[in-house]
């Protein structure tokens, strides 16, 4: 049974961005080496980051960036609410380009249909491909468009449809009427080797796309939502190797 009785809460105010101090998980230093399967595609991975929110110390990993939000984490599940402008959750350390992302989120009570809103963003730098600032540094409010100025990938999952899109730009990539629904639990596996972008949820692959243009270098991973009241857990970052 996952811990309960930690209760972490960050409350954040109008143009108030938390900065939170340096710190590396373990699991980078483990290096596990797995194969998986899913969707009739098989990987291996080596995986750098395992989180699954029970360890006291996991703000410290984390930089929130949003106008007005609520996070916290218990029973082992972070939970995080969004008042409508927008949140993102970024994990302070890169990833190399070729990676797969693994984790589990789902709506909480209350929450109105036309406001599921699961999505992620990978590969952030800044335009000149250094170190994407975070943060307080960053200047950002969680505004959605503030997104589209960097170089990212950015994949959605709402009420209404799926889909990958890549910044600068907000350049559609592929599309997908495959929607998220209240009181659903949601394993995303999301995957990026040599620009070819794969999306599954719950084992089906919903996205099969290569990147036009040429595939963006490593770089950072957030969680993002909007005007959403959900959890995540589980997640899990890789480098992919050649089977």
């Amino acid at each position: 049974m996952k811990r309960n009785s930690l209760i972490i809460l960050f409350s954040i105010n109008l143009l108030f961005l938390t900065t939170l101090s340096a710190h590396k998980r373990t699991d980078y230093k483990k290096k596990v080496v797995d194969t998986i399967n899913v969707g009739g595609d098989r990987y291996r991975v080596k995986w750098l980051l395992r989180e699954n929110f029970e360890k006291g110390n996991w703000q410290n990993s984390w930089v929130l960036e949003a106008t007005k939000a609520d996070v916290e984490v218990k029973d082992g599940k972070l939970h995080l609410l969004d008042y409508g402008i927008g949140t993102t959750l970024w994990y302070k350390n890169e990833f190399p380009a070729n990676i797969i992302i693994r984790y589990k989120t789902q709506t909480e009570e209350g929450m109105a249909e036309n406001k599921l809103n699961f999505n992620h963003i990978s590969h952030a730098t800044e335009t000149d491909g250094s170190i994407l600032k975070i943060g307080k540094e960053s200047k950002r409010t969680g505004a959605y468009t503030q997104y589209h100025q960097f170089p990212n990938y950015i994949a959605t999952l709402t009420y209404k449809h799926s889909r990958l899109r890549r910044d600068p730009g907000f350049e559609l990539l592929s599309d997908s009427k495959e929607a998220a629904a209240l009181d659903s639990i949601y394993e995303v596996v999301y995957s990026v080797y040599k620009g070819r972008i794969r999306y599954y949820l719950n084992g089906v692959k919903i996205h099969d796309v290569n990147d036009p243009k040429k595939a963006l270098p490593g770089g950072k991973f957030g969680l993002r939502t909007w005007s959403t009241k959900a959890w995540w857990d589980d997640i899990e970052i890789g480098v992919l190797e050649k089977l």
